[in-house]
């Protein structure tokens, strides 16, 4: 129906310029993104004049494909345009970062479908009678956000992003009451960190990070400035790497203060259970693994007022 019609070709997946020499450069192509094929979007230039890139739902493209994509905003002196839509179904991805860690590279919109024109608001209301307003299904099909809390997620979002409004609050007065704890995650392999943390109270902060380090000694001399420092009252070591961090602090004369703990121990925190008698009919294991139970009492932290100071590194 277009008055222009006559200027393209049209095909099953692209309309482009039917004039000699624009083929490639006055063009659209709908390209279907694969995993298997992800060069498919490789090599979209058009130095010096216009590229726009449409991704439609965006939050189920693979990260991967995000990335070839981005090989193609190279060109200087280009105007270039990239637009993500979709449904913010997932709390990971690029689309996700599109409006969290990235958000100051975007320009992000968020639409409550409840202040549009064609929206069904009937069905709405009736979704927010049997789902609730501040439901996942509700947040993510009709108000436009990002649910609270993924599949398998322990700890929601909310919950993190209510820790780090409170820590931006939090005074000295608040917490310099409570006992100093540290605890250090010594680097395991590749590009892990060395991480030494400390709480107190409701407050906590990373001492320092390091990319993976065999000189405990080093490592081990930072610990016990800090450790003075901040007057730390006990600080705990993830038993793997860190049994030589251990020994170099006992050979300081701290030992008393540290402790070694097997984060990846299978031995956690047990629980008598007794019968109608008061008897005792049975010792079981509240978590699974040292992991769950240290994931579980962060969450339950969050929870009972805990701060954090979330890093966009």
């Amino acid at each position: 129906m277009c008055i222009t019609k006559p200027l393209f070709k049209w095909t099953a997946t692209s309309i482009y310029s039917v004039q000699d020499g624009h083929e490639k450069t006055w063009r659209i192509d709908a390209i279907p993104w694969s995993m298997d094929r992800p060069e498919a979007f490789a090599g979209l230039h058009n130095k010096g004049k216009r590229i726009i890139v449409v991704y439609d739902e965006a939050s189920a493209i693979d990260d991967k494909i995000w990335e070839v994509t981005e090989g193609a905003m190279t060109d200087t002196d280009t105007e270039i345009i990239w637009l993500a839509f979709g449904n913010p179904t997932r709390l990971q991805g690029k689309f996700h970062d599109c409006f969290t860690t990235k958000r100051h590279r975007w320009n992000g919109k968020q639409i409550d479908s409840r202040t549009t024109k064609m929206a069904n608001k009937v069905l709405f209301k009736q979704w927010e009678e049997d789902y609730g307003e501040d439901s996942d299904f509700f947040k993510v099909r009709v108000r436009g956000q990002f649910p609270s809390s993924g599949d398998l997620q322990l700890i929601s979002s909310e919950l993190v992003t209510e820790a780090t409004k409170r820590y931006k609050n939090l005074r000295p007065e608040n917490y310099n009451f409570a006992p100093v704890i540290f605890g250090v995650d010594p680097a395991w392999e590749g590009d892990d960190l060395l991480v030494a943390y400390m709480r107190q109270g409701n407050y906590s902060k990373v001492l320092f990070s390091m990319k993976k380090n065999s000189n405990d000694m080093e490592v081990a001399g930072k610990l016990a400035d800090l450790q003075d420092q901040y007057n730390m009252l006990a600080g705990n070591i993830d038993l793997g790497y860190g049994q030589g961090i251990y020994s170099a602090l006992k050979t300081m004369g701290r030992g008393d203060k540290w402790s070694l703990i097997a984060f990846g121990s299978t031995k956690t925190e047990l629980i008598n259970v007794f019968d109608d008698q008061g008897k005792n009919k049975d010792t079981i294991s509240v978590y699974e693994n040292k992991r769950a139970e240290m994931w579980y009492k962060l969450r339950d932290w969050l929870k009972e007022g805990g701060c954090v100071k979330i890093s966009q590194k």
